[in-house]
C-alpha cells in the first residue's frame, strides 16, 4: 500500500475500503441483525446476505449499507456494483457515515459507474464530517492531490489528523508526510482546525 508521501504514488492513493457495520442495533429487529453481523463476521456470505435482505427492505440503514457491501465484492451473491450503489444510496440518505463513504470510495475509483470526483468529494465530506475515519484520509487525498479543488496542504494535514487520531495508519503515515511540506505557521494553524472540529 503506498501512502503520500511513496515515490510513485500519483493521483489518489485512497486505499478501497468497504465499511462494514457490526455494532449498532436497531429496535424492533436487533436480533436478526445481530445474526446477520455474525454471519458476516464468521464468512458466511451467503447467509448474510440472505439475512440482510429482508432488513434493507424494511429500510434499515445498517443492513442497507452492509447488504451493499456484499454485492459490490461479489461475497455470498453475485457481484452488481449497479444494486451496491443502489443500496449505499438508500442507507446514506438516512445519514449513514458508512454508506456516505463507501459512495465516494466508488466514485473515487469509477466502480460500477463513471468516476467522478466532485462527486467522491461529495461523499468522503459528508461521511469526514460524521467522524468516519476512512472518509477523512480520503478527504485528506483529495485536497492533498487537489482533486475537484485547490491543493491544500493545511486542510489536507487537518483531515489526516482527524483520521489519524483513530489510530487509522495510512492516514499517520499522510499527516505525517504532510507535516514535513507545512511551515511551523501552517501547522499550527491546521492542528487549530482540527482541534475546532473535534469540539
Amino acid at each position: 500500500m503506498k501512502y503520500a508521501g511513496t515515490k510513485g504514488c500519483v493521483g489518489m492513493c485512497i486505499a478501497f475500503f468497504l465499511v462494514i457495520m457490526f455494532f449498532w442495533i436497531q429496535p424492533g429487529w436487533g436480533l436478526d441483525l445481530e445474526e446477520a453481523h455474525e454471519a458476516y463476521k464468521s464468512g458466511n456470505w451467503e447467509q448474510a446476505a440472505e439475512l440482510y435482505k429482508p432488513l434493507a427492505e424494511q429500510g434499515d440503514d445498517q443492513a442497507q449499507n452492509n447488504l451493499g457491501e456484499l454485492y459490490s465484492r461479489g461475497a455470498g451473491v453475485k457481484r452488481d456494483y449497479k444494486k451496491a450503489m443502489e443500496l449505499f444510496y438508500l442507507s446514506a440518505e438516512q445519514g449513514n457515515a458508512y454508506a456516505q463513504t463507501n459512495l465516494g470510495l466508488h466514485y473515487s475509483q469509477g466502480l460500477g459507474v463513471r468516476q467522478n470526483f466532485a462527486r467522491a468529494h461529495k461523499w468522503f465530506e459528508k461521511g469526514a464530517r460524521q467522524d468516519n475515519f476512512l472518509a477523512q484520509n480520503a478527504l485528506g487525498l483529495f485536497y492533498l492531490h487537489g482533486r475537484n479543488m485547490e491543493k491544500d496542504y493545511v486542510l489536507a494535514y487537518k483531515w489526516f489528523y482527524l483520521s489519524a487520531q483513530k489510530g487509522f495508519g495510512q492516514a499517520i503515515e499522510n499527516k505525517r508526510w504532510t507535516a514535513a511540506r507545512l511551515t511551523k505557521e501552517e501547522l499550527d494553524r491546521a492542528e487549530r482546525l482540527a482541534r475546532e472540529f473535534e469540539h
